[in-house]
């Protein structure tokens, strides 16, 4: 009897340390998905305080807040109060989140409200190309997207047309001299005659443009109006 109380005793304190450790590895799980999951934002929860910690703030694909002021060479972003664009690659969207590929990082982008979407023309899926994201200085919130001009350009570099025959181009800058402008575009080297009026646009930069990506106007003669240089079409 003696032994037969004691093989008892056994039995239950097996079973009572065999329902703890599955009790334990059970809110182990729990924790788990609950900090891996995925709301349908694309921001990842952490804990039951996600609404109050994830506020109007822009976060990386591994939740971590970032700042995206970072991510930008928009030198608005030096006055603390103005509005400020962001370059990236187009990954996706949903109706309150853009996602933006970002020097290799997926970057979630809260939408603001009002949010507009200009694609000027544009007909291709924006999937891994460029767009200009404006966010507000405060919250850093998305305001619009458009494609960047490099998305929208053609073979010959023509990125928008003007009433009246003028056309926009974009590309790498070759050779600028008193008379021409050379730039390369997916379709080789072209070479404008200038106009009496040209102008060249640097954004106050003092900037070597030779081998930055530049945008020029041409007119329905095909001379070369003007020149700009944009950080945006720097890479």
């Amino acid at each position: 009897m003696k032994r037969l109380t004691q093989h008892l005793i056994l039995i239950m304190g097996f079973f009572l340390m065999t329902t703890t450790a599955l009790t334990a590895c059970s809110n182990g799980n729990k924790g788990n998905n609950t900090a891996n999951h995925v709301d349908n934002n694309g921001y990842r929860k952490q804990n039951a305080g996600y609404n109050t910690i994830y506020n109007n703030t822009a976060r990386n694909q591994n939740g971590s807040q970032v700042d995206l002021r970072n991510y930008s060479k928009d030198p608005d972003i030096n006055t603390g109060s103005e509005d400020f664009d962001v370059i990236g690659k187009y990954v996706k969207e949903n109706s309150s989140v853009i996602v933006l590929n970002i020097d290799g990082r997926n970057i979630y982008i809260k939408k603001a409200p009002g949010f507009r979407k200009d694609l000027k023309g544009f007909k291709g899926g924006l999937k891994d190309r460029e767009v200009d994201v404006e966010v507000t200085h405060n919250n850093q919130l998305a305001k619009s997207l458009e494609p960047a001009p490099m998305t929208l350009a053609d073979q010959d570099g023509v990125y928008e047309h003007k009433t009246g025959g003028d056309v926009k181009v974009i590309g790498k800058l070759i050779a600028i001299d008193k008379t021409h402008v050379s730039i390369q575009v997916p379709n080789g080297i072209k070479t404008y005659a200038k106009t009496s009026d040209f102008k060249v646009h640097t954004d106050g930069r003092g900037v070597h443009l030779k081998g930055k990506m530049v945008r020029i106007k041409v007119n329905k003669k095909g001379k070369v109006k003007e020149l700009k240089y944009n950080w945006i079409d720097q890479r």
